[in-house]
């Protein structure tokens, strides 16, 4: 393994096990602190702190009608997501490139984060919210809202590190691969 690709390694699971414990930190905190139902603005009509109800589902709270089920489907989907991802980052040529091991790094963080929460309390903690009432153009029109799904730290890391993932296959073009020296042409006699 080159210096860089060992640095890179190293990166990834600095990265994932920091993003984890922002993650797992942030919850516990906010979990001890508010009781459940209530909330705190930060930024008023904009940034909410609420303690919110266990997420079984996934994104947006997809899956969550099947509860517990869900959760633990999720949570092996994870373990999966994980295991690959650590067998990808092996790659030589993966783990020298420093945004994909980024990438790698902030969704094994955001998996990780989420999977202790589904295995220790059969769904998620989320703790962000995103709400905003605004105006359209003219002042006398009814306020629109923008609700944003209630999410937390490790659904950052995974959003971000998707985001990089999607841009790295589409923007970041492969080195020329080397197959060896051309075959010699037979003599002519």
């Amino acid at each position: 393994m080159t210096a860089t690709a060992r640095q890179s390694m190293t990166w990834f699971w600095i990265l994932a096990a920091l993003g984890f414990v922002i993650d797992q930190v942030s919850k516990f905190a906010i979990f001890a602190w508010l009781q459940l139902g209530e909330h705190v603005t930060l930024i008023d009509n904009f940034l909410h702190i609420p303690h919110n109800r266990l997420n079984h589902g996934a994104l947006f709270g997809m899956g969550g009608e099947f509860g517990p089920a869900a959760s633990l489907g999720f949570a092996a989907f994870s373990v999966v997501a994980i295991v690959v991802i650590i067998i990808w980052t092996r790659r030589s040529s993966v783990a020298q490139d420093r945004w994909l091991m980024t990438a790698l790094g902030l969704i094994v963080a955001g998996a990780a984060g989420n999977l202790v929460d589904r295995l220790l309390y059969q769904g998620v903690r989320d703790f962000i919210w995103i709400f905003h009432e605004f105006t359209w153009i003219a002042p006398e029109s009814r306020p629109r809202p923008f609700n944003y799904a209630v999410f937390n730290f490790a659904d950052t890391w995974l959003v971000i590190g998707a985001i990089m993932l999607l841009l790295h296959t589409f923007w970041v073009k492969e080195p020329a691969r080397t197959t060896g020296p051309a075959p010699m042409a037979p003599a002519q006699e």
